[in-house]
């Protein structure tokens, strides 16, 4: 009976190495994506959008530093949840080097917030929020919230595990 449990224990675990893997590959599909965004359609965008419409025209530079930053916080949002999920992995997660990480995630989610509250602020300025953008956007922009929140949340948790094994390693 004892070995039937640890070979479920087993299974268990190489289904959450599996499940971390796809997670990881699919960030880095992610990542990928964004970069391809970045550097093919972002230009694009910000010279054809100040062409073909009249609210946009002279703002391609506006156009293509909010589609940039955006993209770049998103991909450094991934790229923090990819290193944290490495951590998981190698089983030095509770370390008070992952807290450096985990800021950098709350501070990614909180900035991709603001972000795209900038971003429907420029575009109402302009008169190109229409409702379905709007409601869009501060959508986006509350789950981006909601998971910085809950970012800092999960650092207070972590920060109780790391105290907790450092006393056991003090008794040990």
């Amino acid at each position: 009976m004892y070995r039937e449990r640890e070979r479920q224990g087993s299974k268990l675990q190489d289904k959450e190495v599996l499940s971390a893997r796809a997670a990881s590959f699919t960030i880095w599909l992610l990542i990928s994506f964004g970069m391809l965004f970045q550097f093919l359609f972002i230009p694009m965008l910000s010279r054809e959008l100040p062409s073909n419409y009249v609210e946009f025209q002279g703002d391609g530079l506006s156009i293509q530093l909010f589609l940039s930053s955006i993209t770049l916080t998103a991909q450094s949002t991934l790229f923090a949840v990819s290193f944290l999920l490495h951590r998981i992995l190698k089983g030095t997660l509770i370390n008070k080097s992952a807290l450096t990480w985990v800021n950098t995630l709350a501070i990614s989610c909180s900035s991709f917030s603001v972000l795209l509250v900038g971003l429907l602020y420029w575009l109402s300025i302009q008169g190109a929020a229409g409702p379905a953008i709007a409601l869009g956007l501060i959508g986006a922009a509350l789950v981006a919230a909601a998971f910085a929140f809950v970012t800092l949340s999960l650092k207070y948790v972590l920060k109780a595990a790391i105290a907790n094994q450092q006393e056991l390693e003090a008794v040990i």
